[in-house]
């Protein structure tokens, strides 16, 4: 069982900022003939969205709320999609995606923090790889190649920190266990 510490909070709170950050910057190179104003403020709200969730998925004894978070992404990435693809409303797709992607990893690090460091590792990571994939199709299926940019630029981010995690935690044990056997 994981302790949920300031350091837990902090780096939880870093990791969905980053995504935030990322998402921004996509949306930002994605809409370059547009005005760029809603895209700072999108980004701000989701800045603020992601504090929030950080806050309730670490404070939070109970799961029901990282379910809850996992369902109102799935919810977001839904209305995201029937912006972009029904109502060609891209600029209020941002905030839909982002939320229902920030929403997503909150729900996921809830729901596997209390588990082990590792196992929210392998987590993001498959997560970042159905993104990827998921990216990958929209590309390839439907030549959506410049509204795919933000699902295939945060899977890789997922992929990429799950990566990282991993082999932080997996040197961090060897490294620990090399260090008890040298004792005795």
């Amino acid at each position: 069982m994981v302790k949920k510490s300031v350091s837990t909070w902090l780096s939880v709170i870093a990791t969905l900022e980053i995504i935030t950050l990322a998402i921004g910057a996509y949306t930002y190179t994605v809409m370059r003939h547009m005005d760029h104003r809603h895209v700072w403020l999108a980004t701000l709200a989701l800045a603020v969205y992601a504090l929030i969730v950080g806050t309730l998925v670490t404070r939070s004894k109970a799961q029901i709320v990282s379910y809850i978070l996992l369902g109102l992404g799935l919810i977001g990435l839904s209305i995201g999609t029937i912006f972009v693809k029904i109502m060609v409303y891209h600029e209020r797709a941002e905030l839909a995606f982002g939320i229902g992607i920030l929403s997503l990893a909150a729900g996921l690090i809830g729901v596997l923090l209390p588990r082990s460091i590792k196992a929210l590792f392998i987590g993001m990571s498959i997560i970042g790889t159905a993104f990827l994939l998921f990216g990958l199709y929209l590309t390839f299926r439907f030549t959506l190649h410049g509204r795919t940019y933000i699902v295939l630029g945060t899977g890789g981010l997922y992929l990429l920190g799950g990566l990282i995690g991993i082999a932080a935690t997996t040197y961090r044990t060897q490294a620990s266990l090399l260090e008890r056997s040298l004792r005795r």
